[in-house]
């Protein structure tokens, strides 16, 4: 019964990691659709998710016309920061 209960609990928790797995891919998707509408010919480069004050911010860097750029979008798609990256 032990070990049915651990199954259990691990198939749980692989299936949350999985949904939370798609929805980030769909985040990441969208946000990466919004600059190339901004940035038609932009090569991402770098990806990082952060949180702050307890929320998923998205970091992107990326090249275009041969300037180093980054932005940082938060989960519902607000640009955050957007420029040349120092």
């Amino acid at each position: 019964m032990k070990q049915f209960a651990f199954i259990a609990v691990l198939f749980a928790a692989s299936t949350t990691l999985a949904s939370a797995d798609e929805n980030d891919d769909s985040i990441i998707a969208a946000h990466k659709k919004m600059l190339l509408e901004k940035f038609p010919t932009a090569e991402f480069t770098e990806f990082e998710k952060d949180r702050y004050k307890g929320k998923d911010i998205y970091e992107y860097e990326f090249v275009f016309k041969d300037k180093d750029y980054e932005a940082f979008i938060s989960a519902e798609g607000q640009i955050l920061r957007l420029g040349l990256d120092d």
